[in-house]
């Protein structure tokens, strides 16, 4: 994670998309759902216009609202409308509600 942080600091924004790509796998291979779920979350934070941001926070919102997590639901559904305009915006989800 701290690699992907770093590159956005320096402004190489390209450079942090694999960066936080392989935090996640990273995370994901431990088993550690939380952290994708809140590495996703910064991700698409920092990094609104790139379809990899989406796509995690696709898999931060299953997370979410698997765990009840409604204030990170709020807060991803806040970068998800703050970022431009562009196709496949994620449908906000109900906590509770099978993804």
């Amino acid at each position: 994670g701290f690699a992907a942080f770093e590159a956005i600091v320096d402004g190489r924004r390209d450079d942090a998309v694999p960066a936080f790509e392989e935090t996640l796998r990273l995370f994901r291979s431990m088993g550690d759902l939380l952290s994708v779920a809140d590495l996703g979350l910064a991700f698409v934070e920092l990094l609104p216009d790139r379809p990899e941001a989406i796509a995690a926070a696709t898999e931060s919102r299953a997370i979410y609202a698997k765990v009840g997590a409604r204030p990170m639901i709020a807060r991803l559904d806040a970068a998800l409308r703050a970022r431009p305009a562009a196709a496949g915006m994620v449908r906000p989800a109900v906590v509770g509600e099978t993804i």
